[in-house]
């Protein structure tokens, strides 16, 4: 609307400029005519005519300078918005082919398979398992994806209801929601990981206070050792269903890892495509 009223007034203003010399010829024919006023001394006709040639040439020549400078205007916005919708898509579409699902998969498997090795190795095993899963954990997070797209979105949808032109990016906002619905289901997975990590490290350190813990009697048969022991007891009350926990992860881990490589990724990669051939017909329309 500002923009329209900004407008408005240049035209306006341009109008006055090219009338207003045409205004004067009527006014000086009615104070020759009539001798309310002296003539102006020196001037004729011709004279008038030849100014009032060149004034509107000049007016003419700026009007086309101003027309000219605004649409050069308006096709470097264009074309920056072009640019930045290109760049944005560029980053959305390179985030979801980086984000691997195998790599949970083969987490799991890890787990079910792990042979027995050192409790020295195993340990430092399961740390760097545990550094591993942290670090893809944090790429592939709901949120990293729901901020840079889907946010932008629904900013849209804002700027959306305000205008007349027929689009279709209203319809991207659902689909958004109901796709990033199905990676928290990785997401929330990838934290079972790490919790499995965190009981298997501390199913070791158990092993290796009930080890400390016996040698310690044998050394000190006379010392009290009744409390150390209740507590390694506890604690591996508390660690029992590690095992059925993480089979029952692995087999559910199966069908989830197949619907994300077959359905979840295709289908972000068109909606992006859609998303980025909506804005750019916006761009064109100029009601973004």
């Amino acid at each position: 609307m500002k923009v329209f009223s900004r407008n408005k007034y240049l035209f306006f203003l341009l109008i006055a400029c090219v009338a207003i010399p045409f205004l004067i010829v009527p006014i000086l024919f009615f104070v020759n005519a009539y001798t309310l006023f002296p003539p102006l001394p020196g001037v004729e006709y011709k004279e008038w005519v030849s100014f009032l040639g060149g004034y509107l040439g000049g007016a003419i020549t700026f009007g086309g300078v101003f027309l000219s400078i605004r649409q050069m205007k308006k096709a470097q916005i264009r074309e920056e918005e072009i640019r930045k919708i290109e760049k944005e898509y560029d980053v959305l579409s390179d985030f979801v082919q980086k984000i691997d699902p195998y790599f949970c998969n083969n987490t799991y498997y890890e787990f079910a398979t792990l042979t027995y090795i050192s409790r020295e190795q195993y340990v430092s095993y399961l740390h760097t398992m545990q550094s591993k899963i942290s670090e893809k954990l944090s790429l592939i997070n709901i949120d990293n994806i729901y901020t840079n797209a889907a946010t932008e979105i629904f900013d849209i949808m804002s700027k959306c209801d305000a205008c007349k032109n027929t689009c279709n990016l209203y319809k991207i906002k659902k689909e958004f929601i109901a796709i990033n619905a199905k990676q928290a289901h990785i997401r929330e997975r990838i934290i079972d990981v790490q919790r499995l990590v965190k009981n298997k490290i501390d199913t070791v350190n158990i092993m290796n206070l009930e080890s400390n813990t016996r040698m310690l009697i044998e050394k000190y048969p006379g010392e009290d050792f009744s409390e150390n022991l209740r507590t390694v007891e506890q604690l591996k009350i508390t660690l029992d269903n590690v095992d059925e926990l993480k089979m029952g992860i692995v087999k559910n881990l199966e069908k989830l890892v197949e619907d994300y490589v077959n359905d979840y990724i295709p289908k972000m990669i068109t909606l992006l495509k859609f998303y980025k051939h909506e804005r750019l017909k916006s761009v064109a329309k100029h009601c973004m």
